[in-house]
């Protein structure tokens, strides 16, 4: 996912993980110079992403900061403050996806990214998994409970566009295959996008549909 933002110099910016869960990929982006804030629904998540923390000592220039929030949806950051977003395998699980959307709008800077994974829906891995998911009565893959939102390339990009978030590059991911598989369009379960906001500011209400 992190190799989206390999060619960028993130080094001073200012970063959120929405969705920190254990604290690695903020840990990446604080290795990179940023100071990033991960922020997770779960308390025990955000202790293991400050243990985490505190195991590296003092490899960061700047060490993230991890607190326990009830929602991304609503955030408490002002209009246009931040660089960056990071959110890794949230958005398929709300019920909401696209209200994040508008919030995540709202926080970045004019030009600021957005780099997100969501299930990508035209993969045989991930039909595959849904397959034995059905089959076992819902026993494996458990995950497969909760996930509510899966995107082709296309239809992520408009929802992404409806929300003032333009396309830039995108990838794909695959666990438990080979990289050059897993990075194909029709095996990587998940889609990994960055976009950018556009120069404009939207006004706060909700447009488009997930």
């Amino acid at each position: 996912m992190m190799t989206l933002l390999d060619n960028r110099d993130l080094a001073g910016e200012t970063w959120l993980d929405a969705g920190c869960g254990s604290g690695t990929l903020s840990c990446h982006l604080a290795l990179r110079g940023c100071a990033v804030t991960g922020v997770d629904a779960s308390s025990e998540m955000v202790r293991f992403a400050k243990e985490l923390v505190s195991q590296e000592g003092t490899a960061f220039p700047f060490a993230p900061t991890f607190k326990v929030v009830q929602s991304i949806e609503k955030l408490s950051w002002p209009d246009s403050s931040l660089d960056g977003i990071l959110c890794s395998s949230v958005l398929e699980y709300l019920d909401r996806p696209q209200h994040c959307l508008r919030e995540f709008e709202r926080v970045l800077k004019p030009g600021g990214l957005l780099l997100v994974s969501v299930p990508n829906r035209r993969s045989f891995y991930r039909r595959a998994e849904k397959f034995c998911f059905w089959t076992n009565g819902g026993a494996w893959p458990k995950y497969l409970g909760f996930s509510k939102n899966e995107y082709n390339c296309n239809e992520f990009y408009r929802l992404l566009e409806s929300y003032g978030l333009d396309f830039i590059a995108n990838s794909y991911y695959g666990a438990r295959m080979p990289r050059w598989l897993g990075r194909s369009r029709f095996f990587g379960g998940l889609l990994l996008v960055l976009a950018t906001k556009r120069g404009a500011s939207l006004t706060p209400q909700l447009r488009g549909s997930p």
